[in-house]
């Protein structure tokens, strides 16, 4: 979402840049917290997890009843006939929603076009998620992530490291409010409504950085009930992340000009 709403707006290469660090410097320590002490510390104002009662028979012997976890670092098996052939189709539709998205960028007003590329593609891309023959389409969640790899690398390539220094401070102070100031917001309002720990962190994991993280912190949370919750919120925030944060931008620029 960051890289999508940065080009959207424009933003010059090494404000990305900067800002991804300043996100990492500023979300690392809260990643740990959550990982060690944070279930303790909730606890102390937030109820504790109560798993649901189980329903129907037990699984059968060898059987689970967890939800599985997929690993989303695990690559194997991707250059396997079976999966690299659903991939390569999935790569041509991802090819026909930034054609078609391009279109709409080429009509719209040049003040606008690169945020209605993303909003487009974004847009697009959650309709053909609807279809469940390409929303099951195995590995295509590696296949992006490998792809925003190879983005990230190419865009901290073209950084302006002069530039970057000199406006650290403010992007990494500004980054520092915005995530524990949602981390305060959230611990609230979960007091408020009487939600559980362990269902506060893992959303505010899956919100923070993404569902790849979830499988991690619930196993340092001792519960693997949450997963579902988690991952469900993360690919929400990647839904909506883009359209919010875009029309944020544009609603500050028109309020206070720029």
């Amino acid at each position: 979402n960051l890289n999508a709403i940065g080009l959207g707006l424009k933003a010059k290469e090494h404000i990305i840049v900067l800002t991804n660090t300043a996100d990492m410097l500023m979300c690392t320590p809260y990643f740990l917290l959550m990982l060690t002490y944070g279930q303790r510390l909730f606890n102390k104002f937030l109820p504790p997890f109560c798993p649901p009662e189980t329903a129907g028979k037990a699984p059968a012997p060898g059987e689970s009843c967890d939800p599985e976890i997929l690993d989303f670092n695990d690559y194997r098996g991707i250059f396997s006939r079976p999966v690299i052939i659903p991939l390569l189709g999935a790569v041509g539709i991802s090819v026909i929603i930034f054609a078609v998205s391009f279109g709409v960028y080429s009509i719209v007003p040049k003040s606008f076009n690169m945020a209605a590329l993303m909003l487009a593609i974004t847009t697009l891309g959650i309709g053909a998620s609807l279809v469940p023959r390409i929303r099951n389409i195995k590995m295509s969640f590696h296949l992006g992530q490998y792809i925003i790899l190879i983005f990230c690398l190419v865009v901290g390539s073209l950084a302006n490291l002069k530039a970057v220094l000199s406006a650290a401070p403010g992007i990494i102070i500004f980054t520092g409010i915005v995530v524990y100031g949602c981390l305060l917001i959230h611990v609230l309002l979960a007091a408020v409504f009487r939600i559980d720990t362990d269902t506060v962190i893992i959303t505010s994991i899956a919100a923070v950085f993404s569902p790849p993280f979830v499988p991690v912190v619930a196993t340092a949370l001792k519960n693997r009930e949450v997963i579902i919750s988690g991952i469900t919120t993360g690919i929400l925030g990647w839904v909506i992340g883009n359209y919010l944060g875009i029309g944020v931008a544009y609603f500050l620029k028109g309020l206070f000009g720029g």
